[in-house]
């Protein structure tokens, strides 16, 4: 799998979209003792996408970005639907002038999720109330996502305003077929104008 860099499409549902949380245990023994291990280190988002909601625009343009996923091979950038925009969201100091990308999900501690290839795409960052651009995204060798402000200093208040995005994967295959076809053009080629979708899942990665 290869992260494609494209952002998943933003679709036009009103409702319907479910987010889990998953965090599967392994468990093992030997007959007189039992093992249990978490087999991922953090725990991640799991969204549904039921069909039935999908426009059939929307269908065209999911089939689209599948395409160009290689068929959902690819991971891209993901922006979860159910979390809300940031508004001058505090961050934690880390160290220096480096913040930790202080973000709660899912009532886990904030600042413990990571976040891998953050991008400052409609982000907003300021310093002691005042908007910056002198700062950059990266993440750390403990794989949790950190803003470093240049001059800041750890008593200073960095905020974060705007959506930001995940690296996530469709899980499984999705499934689709094209049940009504334009005739041939002169060109010979087909444009599809209903696309059968079966519902599908999209699972948050750290890539």
């Amino acid at each position: 799998m290869a992260f494609s860099g494209l952002t998943f499409p933003q679709l036009k549902l009103k409702h319907g979209i479910s987010k889990q949380i998953i965090d599967p245990i392994m468990v093992t023994g030997n007959g007189a003792r039992e093992v249990r291990r978490k087999q991922n280190k953090t725990d991640r988002g799991v969204w549904t996408f039921p069909a039935r909601n999908i426009s059939e625009t929307d269908k065209q343009t999911l089939v689209k970005f599948l395409q160009q996923t290689r068929m959902g091979a690819d991971s891209f950038y993901f922006q979860d639907p159910t979390m809300p925009v940031l508004v001058d969201a505090p961050m934690a100091s880390r160290s220096t002038n480096t913040f930790y990308f202080n973000v709660p999900f899912d009532a886990v501690t904030p600042g413990n999720h990571p976040i891998v290839r953050p991008v400052n795409v409609g982000l907003t960052v300021k310093r002691n109330g005042v908007a910056t651009t002198n700062y950059s995204f990266a993440t750390g060798t403990d794989g949790l996502p950190y803003i470093q402000v240049t001059g800041a200093v750890p008593a200073d208040t960095i905020t974060v305003s705007g959506a930001f995005y995940l690296v996530a994967r469709f899980s499984g295959t999705v499934q689709y077929s094209i049940a009504a076809m334009q005739k041939l053009d002169n060109n010979c080629t087909v444009t599809p104008t209903i696309v059968e979708l079966a519902d599908f899942q999209i699972v948050e990665v750290f890539e």
